[in-house]
């Protein structure tokens, strides 16, 4: 129940391009009643000369060929914006073979990130970092051999030397930066 979260005189629009990810949101959300849903490109959004409060980009960038457009055409929507985006680009993932090459057929991933590049390109871009975190959303996802042996040893560097260190060595965390638009 989201209840506690979502009060009724909040409006939420949810946007996505793939109905798939459409119906998954609208199953996983279900109790939530002020969310209206559209299949739909932010651009398209832009069209109507919406505003919001806050845009997310939930796991978006990695899959755009124009990120930074992206990034503006939410800033047009809104001041702020979160944004997050997996952690691949590392030593670990840069060791597997064809790694990079199975997140583009498996998942669409055309981008790369690690955190430090990200804060940068966000702000090279003029776009302020207001906080930035960790989303631990792949922990749970799967029990593959290479997560039961790494998930241990990233929960001890992240321990022993910060969540950040841990990241950038192993990825398989998402960076979340909370950033304002020019």
């Amino acid at each position: 129940d989201h209840s506690d979260i979502f009060s009724d005189d909040l409006r939420l629009l949810g946007c996505d391009a793939s109905c798939q990810a459409i119906l998954l949101a609208k199953r996983s959300a279900s109790d939530i009643t002020n969310i209206e849903y559209r299949e739909a490109l932010a651009e398209d959004l832009n069209q109507t000369s919406q505003s919001f409060d806050l845009v997310l980009l939930i796991h978006v960038l990695e899959h755009v060929p124009d990120m930074l457009k992206l990034i503006h055409e939410a800033s047009k929507m809104a001041k702020i914006i979160y944004i997050n985006v997996p952690i691949e680009a590392t030593p670990l993932y840069s060791l597997r073979p064809g790694v990079f090459a199975a997140q583009f057929r498996r998942f669409g991933h055309i981008h790369f990130f690690d955190e430090a590049f990200f804060r940068e390109f966000l702000e090279a871009n003029n776009y302020k970092v207001l906080h930035s975190g960790y989303s631990y959303d792949y922990l749970g996802q799967s029990f593959s051999v290479a997560r039961i042996i790494f998930r241990p040893m990233r929960s001890f560097a992240s321990l022993v030397f910060g969540p950040s260190f841990s990241n950038a060595l192993f990825g398989g965390i998402s960076s979340t930066f909370l950033v304002q638009a020019p």
